[in-house]
């Protein structure tokens, strides 16, 4: 009563204006917070990112991309590492790239590739909510020279041609030389002009950040009668350019067909031997006995030496299935136990880099070097990206305790009463005894009150698989070609991703990319590599059980070329050539000019990108066929014209 009067007193102190203008004060705060909470919660557009809620927190976690292109020549450059300096994505076929899971925040991305620079050469992003896209590249290949003079007697020789097994200059009239447009990487300079041999026979160099100058030789006129030893060098059955062939006292290099001619060979006998980095021959060496006439037919056949590069991807201290690490080029998928390895490998340097929806990586990518050994221990820890909520309910409990006591003039007599009421917040119970003893009364009440809470926290979700054998009961449709969508249905199969392979006997498995993985059915697609006809396919759980194999018959597929873009260039200029049924780049992808085979730059299922290779050409040029060749077989030709190198 009394704060109900001083309210009222208070309430009537206070003028009508002043009443007025506090209200409206009242609305101007309430107004203010209101736009302050509404702009401070929803300032992003509808974009397409990702975003983890933490429901405990009440906060959103945005993770939006930054992607674009790095060209080179106008065309797309592959295998160019992109990064924003936590995150990295490589590029692919087509140049572009796309990093993932970014965080708001200013980044500086930067492209980088051995032996290119790049236009800008780094580009500073700003990340506020949504993804962001054009953040593009131009790539120039890095090249210097090789230059130097050959001399006779003390002056310079004209006409010697000097190599460094993929461009070549000859000597003007002062002996002078330079070999233009030398990428980064080591050289055999040898020089050759008939009737001399050259003092050293050949020098080896190393072009990396500079014009290489003074790689000098002297030269002697030869007297006597020479000969020749020549022959051919082949891998996987076409001509392999740019093999040194020695007979220990001079050299040469093979040409765009492979073949070779060592002039200048005085009589004798001579162990000729070919090496290029890479690549192995058989027979190692040949012994070669000339003797008054040239030596022909001393031909090698060439290996490419590959190495692999293995690892381990974990997450939370145990092995991730179904992650795929890639080094640019060639790609494997993480076993049960969480290890993958990458074979066929040759020696250069890549950017390792493992990848899997639901997930990020530390680190993002390892840039390794294969070397003359296979390459283990390139490792990743994994982060899930998804967020699981669990509620805890803790529970207050207060007790108000009443007790009244009067005098009454009853008779004796004992009534209980108990009345219980329950919610999900509250709880009420009352209890009344009457008894005489002195005729007294009392009046005892109990006020329970419940108040729920809850907590929430974030936590993984662990899949419990049974030990079970699984078991194949269906593939449908029951045969296809690389690249079709199979269902295949059973049991046990575990709703954790395990592994599917078409089993190859006698030589390694080929797993199948995972689409869709649950404990009755799995959806694939058919892997490149399997053999023609039946194939037998198998279900590995995450408990690294195995099912029954399960026939399949693979549908092999013709490559064919539709088009070359453009339809003429001169030797090292890109090509692109668009197609079906490429498949995957293995030791088996040839593309040939004339059977001479061209570098590949980019592979994949519709699209190839190759350099033209050296050969010999008019000065009008040369109208060549061109073929692709993969696991099952050549494509249909087209025509290309081979323009000659300019300034020759």
């Amino acid at each position: 009563m009394i704060i109900k009067y001083f309210y009222k007193v208070q309430s009537k102190m206070i003028k009508p204006k002043a009443r007025i203008y506090m209200r409206f004060k009242s609305i101007i705060f309430y107004l203010i917070i209101f736009l302050i909470l509404f702009f401070t919660e929803f300032p992003y557009e509808c974009q397409s990112f990702t975003a983890n809620v933490d429901i405990g927190t009440g906060s959103i976690v945005f993770n939006p991309t930054i992607s674009g292109t790095v060209i080179v020549g106008g065309a797309g450059l592959s295998g160019v590492t992109v990064s924003d300096g936590t995150r990295s994505a490589i590029t692919g076929a087509d140049g572009t790239y796309t990093i993932t899971g970014v965080p708001v925040g200013t980044y500086t991305v930067t492209p980088s590739k051995t032996g290119y620079s790049f236009s800008p050469s780094s580009s500073l992003q700003t990340v506020s909510g949504a993804n962001v896209t054009g953040v593009d590249f131009t790539a120039t290949l890095i090249t210097y020279s090789i230059s130097g003079t050959v001399t006779v007697g003390g002056a310079g020789l004209s006409g010697v041609t000097v190599s460094d097994g993929t461009r070549s200059a000859m000597t003007g009239a002062d002996g002078t030389y330079t070999i233009a447009s030398v990428p980064l990487n080591s050289y055999t300079i040898i020089p050759s002009k008939t009737s001399y041999s050259f003092t050293p026979s050949s020098s080896l160099q190393t072009v990396s950040s500079a014009n290489v100058t003074g790689v000098n030789f002297t030269a002697t006129l030869i007297t006597e009668p020479t000969y020749t030893i020549s022959g051919t060098v082949t891998v996987g059955g076409a001509g392999l350019s740019g093999v040194i062939v020695s007979d220990g006292t001079r050299s040469t290099f093979t040409d765009a067909n492979g073949n070779y001619t060592i002039i200048n060979v005085s009589a004798g006998t001579y162990t000729v031997a070919p090496s290029k980095t890479g690549y192995t021959f058989t027979p190692s060496s040949s012994l070669q006995t000339v003797s008054g006439a040239n030596v022909t037919g001393v031909n090698f056949t060439a290996t490419l030496i590959t190495y692999s590069i293995s690892g381990t991807v974990i997450v939370g201290g145990t092995g991730l299935s179904g992650v795929t690490v890639s080094d640019g080029t060639r790609s494997a998928m993480t076993g049960a136990n969480g290890t993958y390895t990458i074979a066929g490998v040759p020696p250069a340097s890549y950017a390792v880099t493992p990848s899997k929806t639901g997930y990020t990586f530390t680190p993002s990518s390892s840039s390794q070097t294969v070397s003359g050994a296979n390459v283990t221990g390139v490792n990743f820890t994994a982060i899930s990206t998804t967020t699981t909520t669990t509620t805890t309910t803790t529970t207050t409990t207060t007790t108000t305790t009443t007790t009244t006591t009067t005098t009454t003039t009853t008779t004796t007599t004992t009534t209980t009463t108990t009345t219980t009421t329950t919610t999900t917040t509250t709880t009420t119970t009352t209890t009344t005894t009457t008894t005489e003893a002195p005729t007294t009364t009392t009046s005892t009440t109990f006020s329970t009150t419940t108040t729920t809470t809850s907590t929430t926290t974030t936590t993984t979700t662990t899949i419990i698989c049974s030990n079970t054998i699984p078991e194949i009961s269906q593939v449908n449709p029951s045969k296809g070609r690389y690249g079709s969508n199979i269902t295949i249905t059973g049991k046990n199969f575990c709703d954790a991703e395990g592994l599917v392979v078409f089993v190859k006997f006698g030589t390694d498995d080929i797993e199948a990319p995972v689409l869709d993985w649950k404990d009755e059915s799995i959806e694939i697609s058919v892997p490149w590599g399997c053999k023609p006809g039946i194939n037998k396919i198998k279900v590995i759980t995450a408990f690294e059980n195995e099912s029954n194999l399960y026939p399949f018959k693979f549908i092999k597929l013709l490559p064919k070329i539709n088009k070359i873009f453009p339809k003429k260039g001169r030797f090292d200029s890109e090509i692109e050539i668009s197609g079906i049924n490429f498949g995957e780049e293995n030791e088996n992808s040839l593309v040939l000019f004339n059977q001479v085979e061209a570098g590949i730059l980019s592979w994949d299922v519709e699209n190839i990108v190759v350099e033209v290779p050296e050969m010999v050409v008019g000065k009008n040029g040369r109208v060549v066929s061109v073929k692709v060749k993969t696991t099952y077989g050549s494509s249909n030709v087209k025509k290309f014209k081979v323009l000659p190198t300019q300034g020759k």
